[in-house]
């Protein structure tokens, strides 16, 4: 788990400076400018009773990335089951682990973390539909594209989004 006190300083070495610009390009936030904003960031983003945030480490505790769990309720998607899902969002990694399969399995442990909160339905994810990269990573992972719709506003422009599902094993849709 993230715990925002530990962890700031070395996400922001891990995921800042110009060597990562590109990192923040899809997210709904530009990075941090300094530690102590991150902190706050995080501080306050833990704060909030429906999300479960992770950091990625190597096996020798190097920092690599972050990501979280949201729990959410969906009731009106008629490719979606009623009731709470996981989403998987603000999934992050050093631009240097990309194309290593480091990114892979920090993923697939949260995806096995959000099918074993008891009575969810499954996994969702959402990407910007000019981010390729994640679009091709949910596929590769075996989510099933189910909508593009828009997505409101990141960055002072209109977005529009991929949506993904992984259902839990045995889960059929109706």
């Amino acid at each position: 788990m993230l715990n925002a006190k530990a962890h700031a300083a070395p996400l922001f070495e891990a995921l800042h400076g110009p060597r990562n610009a590109a990192l923040w390009r899809y997210l709904r936030e530009d990075p941090a400018e300094t530690v102590a904003a991150l902190l706050r960031r995080l501080t306050d983003w833990t704060a909030l009773p429906h999300v479960r945030a992770h950091v990625f480490l190597s096996a020798t505790g190097e920092m690599l990335g972050m990501g979280a769990r949201l729990h959410r309720q969906f009731h009106d998607h008629p490719e979606l089951r009623p009731g709470p899902y996981v989403e998987l969002a603000a999934i992050v990694f050093r631009l240097c682990d990309h194309g290593t399969g480091l990114p892979q399995l920090g993923v697939a442990q949260l995806v096995s973390l959000a099918l074993s909160d008891r009575g969810v339905n499954g996994c969702l994810w959402r990407c910007a539909t000019d981010n390729i990269a994640s679009d091709r990573f949910a596929r590769k992972l075996g989510f099933r594209h189910y909508a593009t719709a828009p997505d409101g506003i990141a960055k002072g422009m209109a977005r529009h989004s991929h949506f993904y599902v992984l259902e839990r094993p045995g889960f059929i849709p109706a």
